[in-house]
């Protein structure tokens, strides 16, 4: 299915629209031939959407978003500042934005991080024009590497995820804590592994700040399970 904005291209294609299409290729920092071989036509074809003497068809703008270009600036002129929340939501999705609250993300940390793949990407763009390539596949690979970077460092931050690490698991602290109770549990009473385990994690959440074993949490644990 064709998006809305694609499908405006029935509108009269002005001299203003010609400028942004323009604007946008000089922003990703391409080339009109570079950018036409990326669209799949002739750099010609190019020339004249940029000075306004022919319309694109859907399937060039289908093409020039692949590509990176703001379509939607391009057709209707809004500054991209104000249709910044809108690109968000249509890109991240419901699955998207469901994690991002989750990990405590905010919408101008995804804003940023987006900002500046873009500015990374544009400077990739730059050395490949430089040297004459226009290798699709470098491309790809390129902005795959730095979305991921930034989206390793969105997590990174993230006080969700901090906390998370904050409260890994202690092996070795679990391991005294076993220890330690089976020595403290009563031989001539038979306890449950249910009740064990019990113990055990009473034991652990009492002890965990502290980082060491607490012989009376061990003794108050065993009482309260066995009682």
């Amino acid at each position: 299915m064709q998006s809305n904005e694609c499908m405006s291209t029935i509108m009269t294609f002005s001299d203003e629209i010609a400028q942004r299409l323009k604007d946008e290729r000089v922003r990703l920092g391409l080339s009109q031939a570079t950018f036409a071989q990326r669209a799949g036509i002739h750099r010609n074809t190019q020339i004249k959407y940029e000075s306004g003497d022919r319309q694109p068809d859907t399937t060039y703008w289908t093409a020039a978003r692949a590509i990176g270009v703001d379509v939607g600036y391009v057709l209707t002129g809004e500054p991209l500042e104000k249709r910044e929340k809108m690109q968000l939501d249509a890109v991240l999705g419901e699955f998207g934005r469901a994690l991002a609250t989750i990990l405590e993300i905010s919408d101008g940390q995804l804003r940023e991080a987006s900002k500046e793949v873009d500015v990374q990407m544009k400077a990739h763009n730059s050395c490949l024009e430089s040297v004459g390539s226009s290798y699709y596949p470098s491309w790809n690979h390129h902005f795959l590497a730095e979305f991921l970077r930034v989206a390793r460092r969105l997590l990174e931050q993230s006080p969700w995820v901090q906390r998370a690490s904050a409260q890994e698991l202690d092996s070795e602290l679990l391991r005294q804590i076993i220890q330690e109770t089976e020595q403290l549990l009563p031989a001539a009473e038979s306890i449950s592994a249910e009740k064990r385990a019990r113990i055990i994690t009473l034991v652990y959440r009492s002890c965990y700040k502290a980082g060491k074993v607490d012989s009376q949490a061990v003794h108050d644990a065993i009482a309260l399970a066995t009682n």
